[in-house]
C-alpha cells in the first residue's frame, strides 16, 4: 500500500491526509479484487416482508464491491481520477421499499429492486480557514464566505426499483440497468395488499457471495457450487450454477439432479452458457431413452462442445450384462406408431405422419433395442387401414401389445397369407403378445393365422378373425407349449378348417364370449385338441351366431374341458368326435 511521508517541521499539505485515504481505499480495492475479481459481487441484503405485513419490504444491510473510477469528480484538492478500481459501498440501514401493485382486476406485475456502488460527498459543515490579515480570528468558510463544505466522501449502495409491465398472464421480469445489479424480484397481483416471502425471490443471476471463508471446506466437501437442480423440460435440461460462471472451460465438472427421464439426443444449457449435447462415457454416443430416471444425479464433465456423463450409463452396463452388443433403451411401457402415411425412417415416437413408422416390421425391429422387462410395448396403429402381419415377433421377458382400436377392429386390418404350405402367417416363440381392437385376415388358404409356440402366450381382445378359407388350416393354433387366451369380445366371420386348434399346445376361454358373424364354416371342427394339446372353457364362456361343420374333435390324449357345459357347448351343426385317447368334458 502506498504511503504518504511526512517530516518533523514540515508544513503539511491538505492533501496529504487526503492522499493517505485513497492509499488505503486502492489498497483495500485491490484486495478486494484479488480474492473476489472484477465482477460485481454483494453480501448481506437480505429482503423480508414487515411485521405486521404490509405493502412495504425490508431490504436488510449490506456491502456491494463493484468496479469504479477511483474519483468519479474532484475531491476537495485532489483530481478526478477515471482508473477503474473495486471499491466498496455499504448499506449500514435498513431500507424499507414500498411497492404499489397494479390497479387492473386480474393484473399481476413484477419490481426488479437493483443496486450499485455510488459515491456521496456529504456532512456539510461551516469550517474555519485561516486569516493571514488576523489570525486571531478565523474566517468562516473560504475566503469567510460563510458557506459549508461537504466533510466526507462515503462510499454507499444505491437502491432502486424498476417496474415491469403490468400485464394479465405472467408478468415479465425486468432487465436491470446499465450499471446496476438485481437482487431481488417482488411479484404483485392487482389488490395485493400485503407482501409475503412468496412475493420475494432472488432474482436469477444475482451476484451474492455464496459463501464466507471459513465455510469453504465444506462448501468444497458438499460440491454445492458445482451442483444444480434440473428446471428444464424432457431431452433440454437447465442447470443454474451458484455463484454463475462466467464460461464453461474444458475439464468443468458439475452434478445435475434431473428432472425428467432421459428422452434420447438430450442437450443442457448451464447458467445460460448455451445447450451443448450430453454424451456417453468417452464421447461415443447420445444416452438413450431411459438411460436416467426422473430424480438421478448426474455428474457431467465438459469436453469440447459437449458434457460428457462421468459414469456409464444404464443402458452401457445392459449392454455388458447381457454380453448383446447392443445398447438396450430403458424406457416405462413404450409405444411406438404405426400409421399409412408413416416412414419406416421416423422414429415412431409420435402419432403423425413425421413420427410414425409405415410398417409393424419396422416398429418390432425398433423394440428389439428395448428392455422390456416387466414393460408391455405398445405398438399403437394410428389410421384406420390395412396393415401386413409381421413375419415375426422377436423373443423377450416382456410383453408386445399390437393395438387398433377396440370399438371398431375391422377398420384396422391386419393381412398376410404366409409363404409355404402347413406354416402360419405369424409364428410367435418366446414371446407374451396380445391382439387389441384389430382384425386378423388370412388372405391365404394353406397357413394358419396365428401360431403360438415354444412357450409364447398370446391373448386376443375385441379381435376380429377373418380369412378367404382353408380346408385344414385355423385361424388361431398352440403348438409345442405354447399358449392362446380368447379374451373379451372377438369376433370371427372366416371359414376354415378349424377356428381353434391345440396342438402340443393350449387354448383357453376365461369366461367371455365369442361371436361367431355370416355362419362360418369349419370343414374339420370348431375346436380341436390333439397329442396333450387342451382346449379350456371357463365357467361363464360363451358363444354367439351360427357355425357350420363339426363341433369338436379330439385325440391322442388331447383334452377339451367345457366343466359339464355339455357335447352341444361349442357351436357347429354336426356332433364333435373324440378317438384314440381324446377326451372331452
Amino acid at each position: 500500500m502506498d504511503r504518504v511521508t511526512a517530516y518533523a517541521g514540515a508544513l503539511i499539505a491538505e492533501t496529504d491526509p487526503l492522499k493517505a485515504q485513497q492509499n488505503a481505499m486502492i489498497a483495500l480495492g485491490w484486495a478486494a479484487q484479488s480474492t473476489l475479481g472484477t465482477a460485481t459481487a454483494v453480501d448481506g441484503f437480505a429482503m423480508t416482508p414487515t411485521t405486521p405485513a404490509s405493502l412495504v419490504a425490508n431490504l436488510a444491510p449490506g456491502a456491494i464491491y463493484q468496479a469504479a473510477s477511483t474519483e468519479a469528480t474532484v475531491w476537495s484538492s485532489l483530481p478526478a481520477d477515471s482508473t477503474t478500481l473495486v471499491k466498496q459501498g455499504l448499506m449500514r440501514a435498513v431500507d424499507p421499499i414500498t411497492f404499489t401493485p397494479p390497479s387492473t382486476n386480474g393484473y399481476s406485475q413484477a419490481f426488479l429492486v437493483e443496486v450499485q456502488y455510488a459515491d456521496l460527498d456529504t456532512n456539510p459543515v461551516l469550517l474555519p480557514y485561516y486569516n493571514a490579515a488576523n489570525p486571531a480570528q478565523p474566517y468562516s468558510g473560504p475566503g469567510g464566505n460563510g458557506q459549508s463544505q461537504n466533510t466526507a466522501r462515503l462510499g454507499i449502495v444505491a437502491v432502486q426499483v424498476k417496474s415491469g409491465a403490468a400485464v394479465s398472464g405472467t408478468p415479465t421480469i425486468p432487465t436491470p440497468d446499465a450499471g446496476w445489479v438485481g437482487l431481488y424480484v417482488v411479484t404483485l397481483a392487482a389488490g395485493a395488499t400485503t407482501i409475503t416471502s412468496g412475493n420475494i425471490a432472488v432474482y436469477t443471476g444475482a451476484p451474492f457471495i455464496p459463501v464466507k471463508l471459513p465455510a469453504v471446506p465444506a462448501g468444497v466437501q458438499s460440491g454445492q457450487w458445482i451442483y444444480a437442480v434440473d428446471q428444464g423440460t424432457s431431452g433440454a435440461l437447465i442447470a443454474a450454477l451458484a455463484p454463475t460462471p462466467t464460461s464453461l472451460p474444458d475439464g468443468m465438472e458439475i452434478h445435475v439432479k434431473t428432472a425428467n427421464p432421459a428422452a434420447g439426443s438430450d442437450v443442457i444449457n448451464v447458467s445460460g452458457l448455451g445447450a451443448l449435447p450430453i454424451r456417453r462415457l468417452g464421447g461415443a454416443g447420445l444416452p438413450l431413452i431411459g438411460d436416467w430416471a426422473a430424480g438421478d444425479i448426474l455428474t457431467l464433465r465438459k469436453i469440447g462442445s459437449n458434457w460428457q456423463v462421468a459414469s456409464l450409463l444404464r443402458s452401457d452396463v445392459l449392454s455388458l450384462v447381457t454380453g448383446s452388443g447392443q445398447v438396450p433403451v430403458i424406457v416405462a411401457n413404450p409405444t411406438l406408431y404405426v400409421r399409412s402415411d408413416g416412414s419406416d425412417s421416423n422414429t415412431g415416437m409420435a402419432n403423425t405422419a413425421a413420427g410414425a413408422l409405415l410398417t409393424l416390421n419396422a416398429a418390432l425391429t425398433k423394440l428389439r433395442v428395448y428392455y422390456l422387462t416387466g414393460q408391455t410395448a405398445t405398438i399403437q396403429i394410428g389410421l384406420a387401414g390395412t396393415y401386413a402381419l409381421p413375419s415375426n415377433i422377436p423373443a423377450g421377458s416382456g410383453t408386445i401389445l399390437i393395438q387398433g382400436n377396440a370399438s371398431s377392429p375391422g377398420s384396422y386390418t391386419l393381412s398376410g397369407a404366409g409363404t409355404g404350405s402347413g406354416s402360419a402367417v405369424l409364428g410367435i416363440a418366446n414371446a407374451t403378445v396380445s391382439f387389441v381392437g384389430v382384425r386378423l385376415y388370412n388372405t391365404g388358404s394353406n397357413n394358419h393365422t396365428i401360431l403360438s409356440t415354444n412357450n409364447a402366450l398370446v391373448r386376443f381382445d375385441n379381435c376380429q378373425f377373418s380369412s378367404v378359407g382353408g380346408s385344414s388350416v385355423a385361424h388361431i393354433i398352440a403348438s409345442q407349449g405354447g399358449s392362446m387366451i380368447i379374451g373379451t369380445n372377438n369376433i370371427c366371420d372366416g371359414n376354415n378348417g378349424y377356428f381353434g386348434y391345440a396342438l402340443s399346445g393350449t387354448i383357453s376361454m376365461g369366461g367371455s364370449a365369442l361371436t361367431f358373424n355370416s355362419g362360418p364354416t369349419f370343414s374339420v371342427a370348431t375346436f380341436a385338441a390333439s397329442t396333450n394339446g387342451s382346449v379350456t372353457f371357463a365357467t361363464g364362456s360363451s358363444f354367439g351366431g351360427a357355425v357350420s361343420g363339426p363341433r369338436y374333435t379330439v385325440n391322442l390324449n388331447g383334452v377339451i374341458n367345457t366343466f359339464g357345459a355339455g357335447a352341444n357347448f361349442i357351436p357347429g351343426s354336426s356332433a364333435g368326435t373324440t378317438y384314440t385317447g381324446g377326451q372331452y368334458a
